[in-house]
């Protein structure tokens, strides 16, 4: 996997390399938005660190959604993406989007799992969804 640098181009520093690719890293596919699941996205491997940018969360099905579910991704019970409303998920092929944030992030270390937790579920007679992380391995 190729890497660069990652510079302070106003201090002329380098603060060593980062991966230049963004990969998905894992994945929950039909996850239940109607009730309170806790599903692992991505295990860290040994040796490794993770850096999180972002996670989606697409509608595979929705019937009669009235109120959108309230989700967030954590590692170790440390919120990476905090808990949010997921607005706008209220038909099928409709993507919420956790983005990449300026400031600082919680990275994983080696065997930490990172999850996607329901904290509030959809109102809706049904409502599933697929859960995808990206990040960097470092």
């Amino acid at each position: 996997m190729p890497t660069v640098a990652v510079l302070d181009k106003q201090a002329g520093r380098s603060y060593g390399q980062a991966s230049a690719n963004i990969l998905k890293l894992g994945e929950s596919l039909g996850v239940l938005l109607t009730g309170t699941p806790s599903v692992s996205l991505y295990t860290v491997p040994a040796g490794r660190r993770v850096v999180c940018s972002y996670a989606t969360v697409v509608c595979i099905t929705a019937t009669g959604v009235t109120g959108v579910a309230t989700a967030r991704v954590e590692i170790a019970g440390t919120e990476v993406f905090s808990s949010q409303p997921l607005l706008g998920l209220d038909a099928v092929d409709k993507v919420w989007r956790w983005p990449l944030t300026v400031g600082a992030s919680k990275s994983g270390g080696a065997a930490q799992t990172i999850t996607f937790t329901v904290d509030s579920p959809a109102t809706a007679t049904t409502q599933t969804a697929d859960v995808r992380l990206y990040g960097y391995l470092v």
